[in-house]
């Protein structure tokens, strides 16, 4: 997918990775030159870096559209080809502006057109997700802490798996009561049964790891024979490779800045103009930075 040029209202340059605005360049402290990045593994930066909201958003979406687009030519199909075997497309989180990409995509020119757009959105929005939430130091015996307990590396979204909805929303209120107000915590993702991510500050999160780890069941530990009441439970809980806390309340001034800043008050697509339907769970298009998601 050939890199389109850069409207008056882009700040980054594809082709060269250079970012031409002082308030959006601070996010990007390493450049963005994605060919140079593919070209030479010697230009590639650290893996932190890459895993940082503002650059991994930005090359998951690519990834996604590369993906589609590499479909269409293998299978020897034009986007709107393409679109005659599908009932529709969806994305979890970010990934629905993607998903909006394609449907409004009948030919490569519009493709590349539509690509562009949905770059310029992720590329905005996760500079205002991370500036909204900048990146603090931890003090090295907390991370050390976690990275021990097996919890992994501390961020702000924590992914709890086998515990239900009622034992964690109470460990969290109770972790809440010790946690001035701008600290909170709160779940805001969940993708399955008993699968849910808990968001916030990445010091609150290890006060609810600390409790967490009270009700958890020892690795290897045989429960079969002990009485129900006294058993622990059996769940996993892992920090997200995340620097933002999406789908909370830390992100609600995020889309607003976003939509009047950046794009200007500009509609990107028009929902009329949808070739198929897009099929989403609660989350739309701005409101991906900050509305729970619930699969």
């Amino acid at each position: 997918m050939a890199a389109a040029s850069p409207t008056p209202h882009h700040h980054w340059h594809p082709t060269t990775g250079s970012i031409t605005s002082s308030e959006h360049s601070i996010v990007f402290n390493d450049g963005l030159n994605i060919p140079a990045w593919l070209s030479s593994l010697a230009q590639c930066p650290s893996l932190a870096y890459i895993a940082s909201i503002p650059v991994s958003s930005l090359l998951i979406g690519l990834t996604q559209l590369i993906q589609y687009l590499v479909v269409c030519h293998v299978l020897h199909l034009t986007p709107g080809d393409l679109q005659m075997c599908i009932a529709g497309t969806t994305g979890h989180s970010q990934g629905i502006i993607s998903a909006v990409a394609i449907v409004m995509s009948s030919t490569f020119e519009s493709f590349q057109e539509n690509a562009s757009k949905a770059v310029k959105w992720l590329f905005f929005s996760s500079c205002h997700a991370q500036q909204a939430f900048p990146v603090m130091s931890l003090k090295s015996t907390i991370v050390q802490d976690v990275v021990e307990g097996g919890e992994g590396v501390l961020s702000p979204m924590l992914s709890v798996t086998g515990l239900s909805l009622k034992d964690l929303e109470s460990q969290i209120t109770n972790t809440n009561s010790h946690l001035p107000e701008g600290s909170k915590l709160f779940w805001s993702l969940h993708n399955g049964p008993k699968a849910y991510v808990a968001t916030g500050p990445a010091c609150a999160l290890f006060g609810l790891v600390t409790s967490l780890r009270k009700l958890h069941a020892a690795v290897g530990l045989d429960q079969s024979k002990m009485p129900s009441l006294q058993c622990h439970s059996v769940f996993s809980v892992r920090f997200l490779v995340v620097s933002a806390p999406y789908h909370s309340m830390y992100m609600n001034k995020a889309p607003e800045k976003l939509f009047q800043e950046d794009l200007r008050g500009e509609e990107l697509w028009q929902a009329e103009d949808l070739q198929m339907p897009v099929f989403t769970l609660r989350v739309v298009c701005f409101n991906v930075l900050f509305v729970p998601f619930h699969c």
